[in-house]
């Protein structure tokens, strides 16, 4: 993957497609598989999340060439925090 504006997992609240959370950039280059995690907490009276790809922005005319593979996506509820 080669471009000055790396793509990256966005998390967006469905009923508004606001950002809640995001991942870092993409690895630039050829590489192994690598797990991405991206933590967040959904909003109350929320129906459901949205998962992108988005770019990080790099101008209007930034080009982007290669591929990125995904596989074995999983959502999974984390336990409660106690303070």
């Amino acid at each position: 993957l080669k471009s000055a504006g790396t793509p990256k997992i966005e998390v967006l609240a469905a009923q508004d497609s606001k950002i809640i959370a995001s991942s870092d950039s993409f690895a630039t280059g050829s590489n192994d598989w690598k797990q991405i995690n991206v933590n967040f907490t959904v909003p109350e009276n929320s129906e459901g999340v949205l998962l992108r790809t988005a770019r990080a922005y790099c101008g209007d005319k930034c080009p982007i060439f290669g591929s990125v593979l995904y596989d074995d996506f999983q959502l999974k509820k984390a336990s409660a925090k106690t303070n």
